[in-house]
């Protein structure tokens, strides 16, 4: 039986409307962010494949950068600022140590550039988050200080069960941070977490130690 063109096109839309309401709108991954203030800035080069390289072998890449104030640049002084040619740190992830559901994290910068946390982008990942610290020498490799894992953020009666980390797949779940808070101290050495239950856990960014309220 062959369909008219109207029918044709009803049916299309209609497998359109059913396949994402089954998928989901894929979240959206966040490529630039800034510190609280502005000093500093993150870009994610998404994932990179490098010449000749096997799927394993792919990077996401992101990079700190430091913003200045044009009149610090030439004597000129102007309402905008200014990014320099190269990046003073940052960090490259094989995708092997991410997941499919991690190739999209959400990083938070301190103030003074010294710190980068990047968040895991679904409620089962694992780790829920990862801290680096700025090289000792300028312009080299970020350094792992240590990975956390969602029962260590969570509340205990809200983490997910074993059968349901091994079966999700669909990346339109809630983030395990969604409706939660991020908030660093004053001297950029502690991140606070507030859940979406209220729970707060404090973060030692130098250690990675992990303080329940």
């Amino acid at each position: 039986m062959r369909l008219n063109k109207p029918v044709a096109c009803l049916a299309f839309i209609m497998v359109l409307c059913c396949l994402s309401a089954f998928a989901g709108p894929l979240p959206p991954c966040v490529m630039v962010t800034r510190s609280e203030h502005g000093a500093f800035l993150v870009i994610t080069s998404g994932v990179v494949r490098e010449k000749g390289a096997a799927r394993k072998d792919e990077l996401i890449r992101l990079d700190v950068y430091p913003w200045g104030e044009f009149n610090a640049y030439e004597g000129v002084t102007t309402p905008n600022k200014y990014r320099v040619a190269g990046p003073e740190w940052g960090v490259s992830l094989p995708s092997r140590e991410w997941s499919d559901l991690l190739a999209c994290p959400l990083p938070l910068v301190t103030e003074d550039g010294k710190y980068l946390v990047l968040l895991g982008d679904t409620t089962f990942s694992d780790p829920a988050l990862r801290i680096y610290r700025r090289g000792e020498q300028p312009n080299t490799e970020g350094v792992l200080v240590r990975q956390i894992k969602l029962q260590e953020v969570w509340p205990a009666d809200k983490l997910p069960a074993a059968s349901e980390t091994q079966v999700a797949t669909d990346l339109s779940e809630p983030k395990w941070y969604t409706g939660g808070t991020f908030t660093f101290s004053m001297d950029r050495r502690t991140l606070t977490y507030t859940s979406r239950w209220e729970t707060t856990v404090h973060i030692n960014l130098a250690s990675g130690a992990v303080f329940r309220r």
